[in-house]
């Protein structure tokens, strides 16, 4: 079976796959295309006054830049939400008196394992 190939010659169905053609809208019948290369001629010519890519040219996939502060911005945020300190942040901070000295931020004053102190929990990150 070829079904690309018409009897009676009408050329102006002609496909490159085996579906048929959808049939013509409406509102293309009234404006007096009669078959779908009429249609097809009319929108080449919308998009080409308008500065458009032909029909069927395809996607443009677009690369985004790596901002290599932005990738670490986020890895940060990332670890803050999961609240795991990050490399860079102390975790013990040790008062010389022994006393609270003041609120600190992402820290909570408190004595444990290492003294007295300010200990690290992030959570002040958390709330931003």
């Amino acid at each position: 079976q070829d079904f690309q190939k018409k009897s009676n010659g009408n050329t102006s169905m002609a496909s490159r796959g085996t579906a048929p053609h959808m049939p013509l809208k409406r509102s293309d019948k009234l404006s007096g295309m009669m078959s779908i290369e009429a249609e097809r001629k009319n929108e080449r010519s919308i998009r080409k006054s308008y500065g458009d890519d032909d029909m069927g040219s395809g996607y443009t996939t677009f690369k985004r830049r790596q901002d290599k502060d932005e990738i670490a911005a986020r890895k940060r945020r990332k670890l803050i939400e999961e609240r795991r300190r990050p490399d860079d942040v102390k975790y013990f901070f040790k008062t010389d008196s022994g006393t609270f000295e003041g609120w600190k931020e992402d820290y909570v004053f408190t004595t444990k394992d290492r003294g007295t102190g300010y200990y690290w929990d992030g959570m002040d990150s958390v709330k931003k």
